[in-house]
């Protein structure tokens, strides 16, 4: 287990160890996720959201959900990793 400090502004420093063992550079996008009351950070490409949220949606159209997400993300700016 590894500590952290969250710095001014919210920057969270990551120590080399876990940005090599991650393959992570200056610039990586990280999706944060915050479940029980733990935060979990994973590089963008890592995670289908699908998989992610599909228990919490009950009787939802996940297809649906997914793309008015994915249309909200293109509005947004964002792209899919390649």
């Amino acid at each position: 287990m590894l500590r952290v400090k969250l710095y001014k502004g919210g920057v969270l420093k990551l120590p080399a160890r876990v940005r090599r063992e991650l393959n992570l550079k200056e610039g990586d996008e990280l999706v944060v996720i915050v479940e029980g009351g733990a935060l979990k950070l994973l590089p963008v490409g890592s995670v289908d959201p699908v998989d992610v949220y599909s228990s919490e949606l009950g009787g939802v159209d996940e297809e649906r959900v997914l793309e008015e997400g994915l249309r909200d993300a293109r509005r947004a700016g964002l792209r899919a990793p390649p």
